[in-house]
């Protein structure tokens, strides 16, 4: 017998409610307060995420309790004591190793690495939405082949056979999230650091900017106020059941929607464009592309770069080639984007967070659809690059 309307009603009724109360208690609380989103932040491998990390990880660092986090770090990978002299160690960001060989295996940068004096090395490549590059963990690999290699990402998602090549996880590197094993050590650092607050309040800070980052922002309390009702009689637990299978047909509409909108866009705007995002979400570097007029080789990208829904936007390739692109090219996009914090690499000449619609696991993408301002937000982004390049043949 079909469940009546009226009971899909009460249900959403009463979780808005519950949400409401939340929001309500989160703004009067400070809670939705956070240094690193005010300051844009947010979504800065090296100038955020891979600085806070180190400066933490670093005996000698401002926080001043020596080598406490670097045990605590190596207790959350499960690294022995014995196999890391915390006592001696160094932490440097974006080691320069040499520069990149022609064949790809040796050079570049390491985002983070820690030394004992015995040269023990723990290597962290560090990627928040960041494409792989071309044999990133196998240049890494061959630097020190005994180091404990970690791939760091928001979920812990794989590398690209691109970036790791023929190593093999737990063999060669292993995987590591934000969402588990670097919240799971921000919380027993916060614990470490209880008497002093200053200290203590930034980790509340990171650890909020991280679970705002991996999806995981409603509030425990209210998640087992909506489990009760949910589990409350069994219409409530079919309703749920019934919303959460239809979920992503909603979402297939509303992408339907977009699709229309970004073509009045490339209309408006005298450009070509594709528009390929699949609702499963399960293949990466799709997204929206618009082709300005006489731009051979790049184009302007909204593209997910992982799994999880993640949005990028900036200036990217037309199509995976080889060569590379004119250093005049690289100068020029740099000079008029003096935002570009998440660097230049082969494949993106200049990309940033899609902030504030970067997580589409999120509902605020979605509802931004149905207002309109995701439509409006596309069309300023590609408006200003156009007028920042209207005088450019890329």
């Amino acid at each position: 017998m079909p469940i009546p309307i009226l009971t899909f009603k009460q249900l959403i009724n009463k979780v808005k409610k519950l949400n409401r109360r939340y929001e309500q208690l989160a703004a009067s609380s400070g809670e939705n307060f956070n240094i690193f989103h005010i300051l844009k932040l947010q979504s800065s491998e090296t100038r955020l995420h891979s600085a806070f990390i180190a400066e933490l990880l670093n005996p000698k660092g401002t926080h001043g309790l020596k080598d406490e986090f670097l045990k605590l770090f190596l207790k959350t990978l499960e690294i022995k004591p014995t196999d890391f002299n915390t006592q001696t160690a160094t932490v440097d960001i974006e080691l320069h190793v040499g520069a990149i060989g022609k064949n790809y295996e040796t050079g570049g940068r390491i985002d983070i690495c820690i030394r004992d004096t015995s040269q023990r090395k723990i290597i962290i490549e560090n990627k928040i939405y960041a494409p792989d590059q071309r044999n990133q963990l196998v240049r890494y690999h061959n630097y020190d082949n005994l180091a404990n290699l970690y791939y760091l990402t928001l979920d812990g998602e794989k590398p690209e056979e691109t970036s790791s090549g023929q190593l093999k996880i737990n063999d060669h590197y292993k995987l590591i999230s934000y969402k588990k094993d670097i919240l799971e050590w921000l919380h027993l650092c916060r614990e470490r650091a209880v008497v002093q607050p200053i200290l203590r309040e930034s980790f509340t800070q990171y650890i909020n900017l991280i679970k705002h980052l991996t999806g995981q922002t409603i509030n425990d309390y209210m998640n087992e106020e909506v489990a009760s009702l949910i589990t409350e009689n069994q219409e409530n637990l079919e309703a749920a059941f019934i919303l959460y299978n239809t979920l992503d047909h909603a979402c297939e509409r509303l992408l339907n929607k977009l699709k229309i909108e970004v073509s009045e866009i490339a209309n408006e705007l005298g450009v070509e464009y594709n528009f390929d995002i699949d609702i499963r979400f399960n293949k990466r570097f799709k997204g929206i592309s618009f082709y300005p007029e006489g731009w051979e080789r790049l184009k302007i990208a909204f593209q997910f770069q992982s799994y999880d829904k993640d949005l990028v936007f900036g200036i990217a390739r037309k199509e995976v080639e080889s060569g590379a692109l004119p250093s005049i090219w690289i100068i020029t996009i740099s000079q008029r984007i003096q935002a570009n914090e998440r660097g230049v690499n082969e494949w993106w000449p200049f990309h940033e967070a899609c902030e504030p619609y970067t997580n589409w696991d999120l509902y605020e993408p979605w509802a931004a659809i149905i207002s309109g301002e995701m439509k409006r937000f596309i069309k300023q982004k590609v408006e200003e690059i156009l007028e920042l390049f209207k005088d450019q043949k890329f």
